[in-house]
């Protein structure tokens, strides 16, 4: 069984701002902790941070410098602290007493003020199985660091900490309670260096080495400098598996500049990446004014949006591009769609079977069925709490956005056939599209990828989908039982964080203003992209990670869906995808085959 380093993470923090670090670390062991082996020697993660005291002074001139600031920050460090702490002390003793709890939470809270490093690996059968923690110190500060840390585990289920040598250093390994795992640690002229690994301490002293070559060695103007291979990290694996299959490697850099963020990167893959040059098909009866978020991206074969959902149901067409949106007031207006090169007619002969797929699919949920319209426009799923969601078929005029598109009105009776979806119907606006936003992305047909949002109002808006979720699935509690748990003295901590995180997203509601993200492909194998945001991430990247950091499986990254609801897939695979609808009527047909439109029966 092979070991392979799976990422590397170098922080530098400052006293004032350790919220930062430690929901920093908290992030990072659930982002980890996701991750697939694979036969790499290469890490599938690197994470380079300069400091948090570098980071703070350019936060200071962003929207982001209040976020740091607020209540519920406070709330989250305290609470992440306590968990991560929780967690460690549970993994070394086999249990997570107070004592022991405390003990970790003040550690966690004293080294989130320094540098620190963080490595995870993990084995062929999709096991992590060792961590490496290095914080920087001076040799004097390490050397008192790793005498009291020793005496400290003084624990009726452990034996006594012995000496031992790693790479010509004098540390010490202390055995867990089970699971063939030790505690190695060492004091270096970098720092201190903790490993949770086997008693070989080999992965220790290899990092040594790595440590020392690399730790802190940023070019001065990068704040986070991110190197990301394949990996089943679903969220950022369903995002890339839009375009390709293959092996890649995402490289991303963030700067500052003025009162944003700026974030540069690259997307190599492993192979030549075949997108359609056509022009982009704009729907400009179903995209109106006013927008909070809009997405442009081409799709690849394959895709996720094609292979999980479309073709199960029956839809047999490759979509080649897709467009987002949201709009403001009901946080489920959002939607998707994407042009199809059937009509109207022809897409409303797969409307019935549609329905009775959909209805079979979301039957374990016990939440309502699915229902082909009167015009057998759109299938609507009924019974869904506070939502309407549906999958139709919408005749729209159209705008062919190449790149010599300068503006200017769709042609008259130019018109085509759209597949739509939606969390609820939209609310049609009179007011088209603004044109300075799609000529954004219709000029440059290097573009593969173009997104604009109001980070804010998107920030909270997946944060409230994600409450409907827990809610759905029985995740957050009831008053009822809350006040049970409390009188018997039961842990709400994971409540508790729920609620932390939704009092920061409320705080931060009119703080974060524009974010852009646009991918675009410099040749086949090589993609390049540029991000300005007021907070790094966009509304839906913040949103999760407030999620994760409440997530009852702390420190494992949170799931859109929990692991123990039935979910709406035929194989019962953990995929959801949002999809959007206008409503239209027509006269229809009953659902058969039809080569003609490219549908078929569902599977």
């Amino acid at each position: 069984m092979t070991c392979r380093k799976i990422a590397c993470f170098k922080f530098r923090s400052f006293k004032a701002q350790c919220f930062a670090g430690i929901l920093a670390l908290g992030a990072c062991f659930s982002l980890i902790s996701s991750l697939s082996a694979r036969e790499l020697e290469l890490p599938v993660i690197e994470i380079d941070f300069a400091g948090l005291s570098q980071f703070q002074r350019a936060a200071e001139s962003t929207p982001l410098a209040r976020g740091l600031t607020v209540d519920s920050a406070s709330t989250l460090l305290n609470n992440t602290g306590q968990r991560l702490s929780g967690h460690w002390a549970e993994k070394l003793t086999g249990s997570a007493d107070s004592d022991e709890q405390d003990l970790w939470s003040q550690w966690i809270q004293l080294w989130a003020l320094r540098p620190w490093s963080v490595e995870i690996f993990a084995d062929d059968s999709d096991q992590v199985t060792a961590w490496t923690l290095q914080i920087g110190a001076t040799m004097d500060e390490a050397l008192e660091w790793s005498r009291a840390l020793r005496n400290s585990l003084d624990h009726p289920s452990l034996p006594l900490p012995f000496d031992r040598k790693y790479s010509r250093l004098n540390g010490w390994r202390l055995d867990s309670h089970s699971n063939g795992k030790s505690l190695h640690c060492v004091a270096s002229e970098s720092g201190l260096a903790l490993s949770w690994e086997t008693i070989s301490g080999e992965i220790m002293e290899s990092s040594l080495v790595d440590h020392s070559s690399r730790f802190g060695h940023l070019p001065d103007e990068n704040l986070i400098q991110l190197t990301v291979r394949p990996s089943n990290w679903h969220w950022l694996n369903d995002w890339i598996r839009q375009w390709s299959d293959a092996d890649y490697t995402l490289t991303v850099r963030v700067i500052q500049e003025s009162n944003f963020f700026r974030a540069l990167g690259s997307l190599e893959w492993g192979k030549a990446v075949e997108l359609s040059e056509e022009p982009w098909i704009f729907p400009v009866d179903l995209i109106r004014d006013p927008l909070i978020q809009l997405t442009a991206m081409r799709l690849g074969e394959g895709s996720r949006l094609s292979e999980d959902f479309l073709k199960p149901l029956g839809y047999s067409e490759t979509p080649t591009q897709a467009f987002t949106w949201s709009m403001p007031g009901n946080p489920m207006q959002t939607f998707l769609t994407f042009p199809s090169s059937q009509t109207l007619e022809e897409l409303k002969e797969w409307t019935p079977a549609l329905a009775e797929t959909l209805s079979r699919w979301i039957k374990p949920l016990k939440l309502g069925v699915v229902n082909a319209s009167e015009d057998q426009t759109k299938a609507i799923w009924s019974g869904f709490p506070f939502n309407l969601p549906f999958v139709g078929m919408v005749d729209s005029e159209y705008l062919e956005l190449g790149s010599g598109w300068k503006g200017g009105e769709p042609e008259a009776d130019k018109r085509k056939g759209f597949v739509m979806a939606g969390f609820f119907p939209p609310n049609l606006s009179p007011q088209p599209a603004p044109q300075p936003l799609l000529q954004q992305f219709s000029g440059n047909e290097k573009i593969v990828y173009y997104s604009w949002e109001l980070t804010s109002l998107e920030m909270k808006k997946w944060g409230q989908y994600f409450q409907l979720v827990d809610m759905i699935s029985k995740q957050r509690p009831d008053p009822e039982t809350i006040k049970k748990l409390k009188a018997e003295g039961k842990s709400l901590e994971s409540l508790n964080q729920k609620n932390a995180a939704v009092d920061w997203i409320l705080a931060m509601e009119k703080q974060f203003g524009n974010t852009i993200t646009v991918w675009e492909m410099d040749s086949p194998e090589v993609w390049t992209l540029n991000r300005k945001a007021p907070a790094i991430f966009s509304g839906f990247e913040l949103a999760y990670l407030l999620r994760t950091l409440g997530g009852a499986d702390f420190p494992e990254p949170a799931r859109y869906i929990p692991r123990n609801t039935p979910l709406p897939r035929p194989e019962g695979r953990v995929k959801p995808m949002f999809f959007y609808t206008n409503p239209k009527t027509s006269s229809s047909k009953p659902a058969t085959k039809n080569s003609k439109s490219g549908l078929s029966k569902p599977r």
